[in-house]
Order: structure tokens, then C-alpha cells, then sequence
């Protein structure tokens, strides 16, 4: 297992509290514009693509979010920097472009492709 950087913890950390405080914001901004009284269709239009870009944002953020949280796990218990789908160890230059890379990159491809095939067979297209 490879050495944890000490600071990529504090990092993971500061990183994880700016996202709630991103989404809290963010939430509060989409609420703001859903009670925003609308004049006409293009007010109504603007709100609704206001509330989409928000939830899209959050979804976002969510999903880092989780990612931070899986990552502080696996330093917790001692398997940071082991794919979790094959076990092997994450080559170092992965970990430090991406800290929060869980599965090595022959694995990530393919997981990627497996997810890109599974779309395109729900929008009816060949696999």
C-alpha cells in the first residue's frame, strides 16, 4: 500500500466542507427562485432552467461528496490506493492526478465503457 500524503486527508477535508457549503448555497439560491414570483413564460422559463442548472450542480457536488467520503474511508482502513474492483495497487501518478480515484485505470476504462454500453442499449442504439 502506497504512503499516504498527510495532507491529503486535511485536504480531502476542507474540500469536502466547501462542497456542503456550495450546495447548501446553491440550494438556497434555487429555493429563492422557485418562490420568485414569474410575470410571464419567459419568467417562468428562466426560473425553471434556474432550478435545472442548480439541481444539476448539486448532483454534482453530491457525487464528489461521496467520492471524498469513500476515499476517507478507505484511508481510515488502511486500502487507499487499492482498486476496488481488482485489488491491485493504483499507480501513484493516478492518486496524484486524482486523489480520489478508486479503481486503477484499466479498471476505470472499464467500468466507463461498461456504463457508456448500457446507455447507449437504453437509447436503443448499438452497443
Amino acid at each position: 500500500m502506497p504512503a499516504v500524503d498527510p495532507l491529503l486527508e486535511r485536504r480531502l477535508r476542507l474540500r469536502a466542507q466547501e462542497l456542503r457549503n456550495q450546495i447548501a448555497t446553491v440550494r438556497a439560491r434555487a429555493d429563492e427562485a422557485a418562490t420568485t414570483e414569474v410575470g410571464d413564460a419567459k419568467d417562468a422559463a428562466d426560473v425553471v432552467a434556474r432550478v435545472a442548472i442548480a439541481d444539476a450542480e448539486v448532483e454534482r457536488d453530491l457525487a464528489e461528496l461521496q467520492e471524498i467520503g469513500q476515499v476517507l474511508g478507505a484511508i481510515a482502513d488502511g486500502s487507499y490506493g487499492i482498486c476496488v474492483e481488482c485489488g491491485r495497487r493504483i499507480d501513484p501518478r493516478r492518486l496524484l492526478a486524482r486523489p480520489t480515484a478508486l479503481r486503477c485505470l484499466a479498471c476505470q476504462v472499464a467500468a466507463e465503457d461498461a456504463k457508456t454500453s448500457v446507455a447507449r442499449a437504453d437509447l436503443g442504439g448499438s452497443a
